[in-house]
């Protein structure tokens, strides 16, 4: 493909991917509720050490705009009890959802107890609050930083499921380590703030985009998806980011991801699909994979 031509492609990747970002209005709104909901749950209980972090796509710089108007997006939260490590799992699913309900507008806006998760519907978005203890008796970042977190069973059981979302973020980060610093200086140079202060939901790098980019592919190709086999976002952005070379811009990134990150879906001893958690190597992405292959 000739030089020209390339470029042509890479603005309409960058517009593109501009236009399917939500907007800075949409993002400070989410970021003050989530701040509102974090206040609300971190005075539940005076015994409890409460620590509210973002995560998923809002966190990482790779949300989109849903296609439709009817649609929404979400925000996703890790409610962790601190002190709780010693806590049942259906104790630590509980308490949040209690404390939820005793916020008279939090408690019109929750929706039925999800599997792992409880969820606020807000106008435009909905936010998932996922409860959760340290793994270990303590959580310090960034080195002692896994959770534990609760998964309600069809049959109502609770069982345990294990994450580590802080140093998913970090890992993130650091496979785009150069490009990000980089774009968070000239950030904190235009806005006059510091550089430790710019948040990575802020800057747009090539592999953001290219994620935002195989996203929208996603939900375009999947518009009418009823059986929910959809890919989704967790898996193609953590074999965006394992395929990704360190491309200076969009084009070349999408690229290249697209060239390598079929290499990324490993199998197990057994035969089976699975796409590591790069930080938890016991947490498969693709572990339903095995029981329904359509996805």
């Amino acid at each position: 493909m000739k030089e020209d031509q390339r470029i042509y492609i890479n603005k309409l990747y960058e517009y593109i991917a501009d236009e399917i970002s939500i907007s800075d209005t949409m993002l400070e709104k989410a970021i003050n509720s989530y701040g509102a909901v974090g206040n609300w749950l971190g005075e539940c209980d005076p015994d409890l050490d409460v620590k509210i972090m973002p995560q998923g796509s809002v966190n990482l710089g790779t949300v989109i705009k849903p296609i439709s108007d009817e649609d929404d997006y979400d925000i996703d939260l890790v409610c962790l009890l601190k002190n709780g490590s010693k806590m049942e799992a259906s104790e630590i699913k509980e308490i949040v959802g209690r404390r939820l309900k005793e916020h008279k507008t939090y408690n019109e806006m929750l929706e039925d107890e999800g599997k792992r998760c409880w969820t606020l519907q807000y106008e435009e978005f909905h936010m998932d609050i996922l409860p959760s203890v340290p793994k270990n008796d303590f959580y310090v970042e960034p080195d002692n930083t896994e959770i534990r977190l609760t998964h309600k069973l069809d049959n109502g059981m609770y069982i345990d499921k294990f994450s580590n979302p802080a140093k998913y973020k970090l890992w993130f980060e650091n496979r785009m380590e150069k490009i990000l610093l980089e774009s968070k200086r000239s950030f904190a140079i235009k806005n006059q703030v510091e550089i430790d202060d710019v948040p990575t939901y802020s800057i747009k790098t090539p592999l953001q985009k290219a994620i935002q980019l195989l996203k929208r592919h996603r939900d375009i190709v999947f518009a009418n998806d009823e059986e929910g086999i959809a890919p989704i976002s967790i898996i193609i952005t953590t074999l965006a980011a394992k395929a990704y070379n360190n491309e200076a811009n969009v084009y070349d990134a999408l690229s290249g991801i697209l060239d390598r990150m079929a290499h990324y879906v490993e199998k197990d001893e057994r035969g089976k699909y699975k796409i590591s958690n790069p930080v938890m190597d016991d947490e498969n992405f693709a572990e339903k994979w095995a029981s329904e292959p359509a996805k």
